[in-house]
């Protein structure tokens, strides 16, 4: 998982730079936006960010409902870029899609993240926190630009959201730096040969039957002793 979201996070943040780039340089508010390779580059690595950023959805422990919202908010973006892409849907019908599942991206990655520590607990919190200021700033924006006819004030309005742009990538990059490496399962060891049983000690173990001994022979009647042999030759005829 953790390069996956690493290969999102980078990607991802690349293509925000491009976008930005894009805005300054084609300047698509006034009546005569300058043509650029820059946007076109944009879709092209939003289409691998969020490809990259599918295994991360299925792999990264959280609620079935907000893996289902992730996957599918991945999946949309990625198919609706390649429409963009090759010139199957124009850019105005397509947008919407993608901006509804660029937010449900961000939704579901505040909440999956917030089970987690460190960096990337914060980052979850500021997608949550931020995006309905966000997505409040740009609708102002969008008012303005149609009541007072001032094309960039949806520009103003929306950077609020390019900032969180730059979040959501960041919050993949850093979960993959932080994710912890799988460690190699250790390779079984030998089953070890049973052991003999123990020899029996003197003390505890049964003693082996000794061998029979031999019948002592009969004892003969005792030999006189020199005392009474004395006395019988005192008593002699």
């Amino acid at each position: 998982m953790r390069w996956f979201a690493i290969i999102s996070g980078v990607i991802g943040l690349l293509a925000d730079v491009l976008l930005v780039l894009f805005y300054v340089v084609a300047q698509p508010w006034t009546d005569t936006p300058r043509d650029t390779w820059l946007g076109f580059a944009n879709d092209c690595l939003v289409i691998v960010q969020y490809a990259a950023l599918l295994p991360v959805v299925f792999l990264l422990s959280t609620r079935r409902v907000w893996t289902i919202v992730g996957a599918v908010a991945a999946a949309t973006v990625v198919v609706f870029q390649l429409l963009l892409v090759t010139g199957a849907m124009p850019f105005d019908t397509q947008v919407g899609f993608v901006s509804a599942a660029s937010i449900a991206s961000m939704l579901w990655a505040g909440f999956a993240g917030l089970p987690l520590g460190g960096v990337v607990r914060t980052l979850s919190r500021i997608l949550l926190i931020g995006l309905p200021v966000a997505l409040a700033a740009f609708l102002a924006g969008t008012l303005v630009t149609i009541v007072t006819d001032v094309s960039w004030a949806w520009v103003a309005g929306g950077a609020v959201g390019a900032a969180l742009w730059f979040v959501f990538p960041t919050w993949a990059l850093v979960l993959g730096l932080t994710a912890a490496a799988p460690s190699p399962h250790p390779a079984p060891s030998a089953p070890s040969a049973p052991s003999s049983p123990p020899a029996p000690s003197a003390l505890s173990g049964p003693a082996a039957p000794s061998a029979p001994s031999a019948p002592s022979a009969p004892s003969g009647p005792a030999a006189p002793s020199a005392r009474d042999q004395g006395s019988r030759s005192n008593l002699g005829p």
